[in-house]
């Protein structure tokens, strides 16, 4: 088997193995190795902070187009609208016109019908009248009643 050798534990020996007066070679090392872990972190931070804010300005931006595509169609929706209302105006406007017609005609129809069905009325009832007033004796002769 091979002892893994543990680079930070050798460093900090052989630190501590020079004679450096009043300099703690360990602690400085120790340190260094701080900040160094600290600006990797920082760096790993500011690049997703950095991704974060590219996906959210990518996403603002399909939003932005979405809801401008969305407008138009509004707009066009609202112009389509207006247009159909205008029209709808127009033929409300004719058709009022029609059905007045309509009535007006069928008012003065109306009258000059009444006086006509009371002439035929009349002259069936009449026709009906004489034909019972000439035929009433032959039909009492044929059923034989005495009168």
């Amino acid at each position: 088997m091979k002892a893994r050798v543990n680079h930070e534990k050798l460093i900090r020996l052989f630190l501590r193995a020079l004679p450096l007066p009043f300099l703690p070679g360990p602690e400085i090392y120790d340190l260094l190795k701080d900040l160094q872990r600290s600006r990797t972190e920082l760096d790993i931070k500011v690049r997703r902070t950095t991704q974060a804010l590219l996906d959210a300005s990518r996403l603002m931006s399909e939003l932005e187009k979405e809801l401008t595509q969305r407008s138009a169609k509004v707009n066009k929706l609202q112009e389509e609208y207006d247009k159909y209302e205008q029209l709808a105006q127009v033929e409300e406007k004719k058709a009022e016109a029609l059905i007045k017609q309509i009535q007006d005609t069928l008012g003065k129809g109306r009258i000059r019908e009444r006086w006509v069905a009371l002439a035929i009325n009349l002259i069936a009832g009449l026709i009906v009248f004489a034909l019972g007033v000439f035929l009433a004796p032959w039909i009492k002769g044929l059923f034989g009643s005495a009168g």
